[in-house]
């Protein structure tokens, strides 16, 4: 359900969390917080990189960090797998 930007390099990867959100998710913060409280992953809501009056180009997106060992890479799979509808 998510949609992924292919990154060229790297330790993160953007994705589109509009498919595998609630739909009480309005924005990547809220979002974040989601992942973390009900699923037991995290990301980085990555509005705040951005200016606010460019914030909502990026409202839709989540950054996972993907620069960890492959044990947490795979516990962070199976947890997203609940996501799948």
């Amino acid at each position: 359900g998510f949609v992924a930007q292919s990154p060229l390099g790297g330790y993160f990867i953007m994705v589109d969390w509009r498919g595998v959100a609630p739909s009480h998710i309005k924005d990547d913060v809220a979002f974040a917080r989601w992942l973390i409280s009900d699923i037991g992953v995290a990301c980085i809501p990555p509005s705040f990189f951005y200016r606010e009056a460019d914030r909502p180009l990026v409202a839709h997106m989540a950054r996972f960090a993907v620069c960890k060992k492959d044990e947490t890479l795979q516990a962070a799979v199976r947890r997203l797998e609940r996501l799948i509808k």
